[in-house]
């Protein structure tokens, strides 16, 4: 069966990725992890499709995949944190290329790791929390006391700089000032921001010590990988993506592509099947409607025209 998957009604956001500002200091933190991407490599190069431009272009594994300033709060500390399990992975992928990833229970667990962390780290993750905090701010604007009461402003401004502010002009400055101090105590890449990655990967793969991992080997064709590449799929309402509404409790299964023959879903116990050829371009048709800015290949799979076929289904309304 052919599953048709649309977005959601609801447009997705593109992100910036792999793209910094010149001179600016900057963390580039992967949400792909380039020891994942490199299984798309050949000769040290992967393809990298660019979905608003569909133009593809040879890139190393790792130039791609990633956002700048991720997290700004202890962003080395995270990269630690991450890096502590990626490090672990190729003894991994040696074992799932030889069939043999299930004889090793360590290195189920290890896998499991690293799922878990492209849960949590993830383009998704960010988008959620970068939307809650949009809301909880417009809430804030519209109810603060501080904010709509010029006296408490103006007191504000004079316990922050000592001085009040002069007339409307001091009093915007003032206003954003309050705004600025609560977006970085508690927006996008605080610390708070760091915390919830932390807690969503820890309480994830504690759900994932009761759970078997299915991995899937593509007997026809080849799997790409988007740079969201967790998502969630709801088979019953052909539905992907939390942002569709397919929340992790929700979801049939969890899906990750580990390269161009494998991905791995959850299951209620360790398993292996061969996909067909249909079944391998429904994964890849997921990845790519979920994919923010690029999907990625393996050059020379020849994959570029399935990408644009999917791309213009997507667009098309839904009904």
């Amino acid at each position: 069966m052919t599953w048709s998957f649309r977005r959601s009604g609801r447009k997705m956001r593109r992100v910036s990725l792999s793209v910094g500002q010149s001179g600016a200091k900057h963390m580039e933190q992967h949400i792909v992890s380039a020891v994942l991407l490199r299984r798309w490599a050949a000769s040290g190069k992967l393809s990298a499709f660019d979905l608003q431009h569909r133009v593809t272009r040879l890139r190393s594994p790792r130039s791609e995949g990633f956002v700048d300033n991720y997290t700004r709060h202890d962003a080395e500390g995270h990269e630690a944190r991450w890096a502590y399990i990626e490090n672990k992975v190729p003894y991994v992928f040696d074992l799932l290329d030889s069939g043999r990833l299930h004889d090793d229970p360590r290195a189920v667990e290890r896998l499991k790791d690293f799922l878990a962390l492209h849960v949590a780290r993830s383009l998704t993750t960010k988008q959620v929390y970068d939307d809650a905090f949009a809301m909880r701010m417009m809430d804030l604007e519209a109810t603060s006391e501080i904010l709509n009461q010029d006296e408490l402003l103006d007191e504000y401004s004079h316990d922050r700089t000592g001085l009040y502010p002069a007339g409307p002009q001091g009093r915007a400055g003032a206003r954003s000032a309050y705004i600025a101090e609560i977006t970085q105590r508690v927006g996008p890449g605080s610390a708070l921001f760091g915390e919830i990655l932390v807690d969503h990967y820890t309480r994830f793969r504690s759900n994932l010590s009761h759970m078997g991992l299915e991995i899937s080997v593509a007997s026809a064709g080849e799997f790409l990988i988007g740079d969201d590449p967790v998502q969630t799929v709801d088979t019953r309402q052909k539905r992907v993506g939390i942002r569709s509404g397919v929340t992790i409790p929700d979801a049939d299964t969890i899906v990750l592509p580990l390269g161009p023959r494998h991905a791995v879903a959850i299951n209620s116990q360790d398993s292996v099947r061969s996909l067909p050829a249909s079944a391998v371009e429904t994964l890849n048709r997921i990845q790519v409607i979920t994919a923010q800015m690029k999907v990625y290949f393996r050059p020379g799979a020849g994959l570029e025209s399935f990408i644009e076929t999917e791309l213009d289904r997507a667009a098309l309304p839904c009904g």
